[in-house]
């Protein structure tokens, strides 16, 4: 997936957590939920992002390093 994720709906295969991305670091999504922000490793977690199920690990990486691999 080579766009831009803040700003998009995210739930949390597996878990509880759902809300929005804030924020995204290589290695990490920061996503605000009605408790709180939580931080989640993307790497070993399976994501539904604006409904459509996603792996972490193909999230791996900076936005503009996933952008020239594909």
């Amino acid at each position: 997936m080579n766009k831009e994720l803040i700003g998009r709906r995210v739930a949390l295969i597996g878990s509880h957590i759902d809300g929005t991305i804030i924020d995204e670091t290589a290695f990490m999504l920061t996503i605000s939920t009605p408790t709180g922000n939580r931080r989640v490793q993307k790497k070993g977690h399976t994501f539904t992002i604006d409904g459509a199920p996603i792996d972490g690990a193909a999230l791996a990486g900076k936005p503009h390093e996933r952008a020239k691999i594909r």
